[in-house]
């Protein structure tokens, strides 16, 4: 079974926003949905489930798994988010928009594969 090479690195852009009263972190690359109070608590919860996936696809040996992108209008919010953030020299947005942040691919972990194996 082939494995992920150790260099492999990757970011992943992720788009925060609420909705029906939650926040709600999305990994753009692979379309992923957490939700939480704020979008620290989102995104700790994408985290995990990024995990989990990254997990299952290098013990599966099934790299496709991780090649599944959110619908295009997401990734221009994303990047409409970051301009405004540029012009105005501002991480604090007006409640109610949209957060954006990145964090890199974790690497596999033989806990969270088992874990989706519960």
């Amino acid at each position: 079974m082939s494995r992920m090479p150790k260099c492999f690195s990757m970011v992943l852009r992720v788009l925060g926003y609420r909705e029906d009263g939650e926040c709600i972190a999305h990994c753009l690359e692979m379309d992923i949905v957490a939700e939480g109070e704020n979008f620290d608590e989102a995104c700790a919860n994408l985290w995990e489930l990024i995990e989990m996936q990254v997990s299952f696809a290098y013990f599966k040996d099934q790299y496709e798994l991780l090649n599944h992108p959110a619908p295009p209008v997401y990734f221009q919010v994303f990047d409409q988010v970051n301009q405004r953030k540029i012009s105005t020299y501002s991480e604090d947005l007006a409640e109610g928009d949209y957060y954006t942040t990145n964090m890199p691919i974790p690497k596999p972990s033989k806990r969270a594969f088992e874990e989706v194996h519960a």
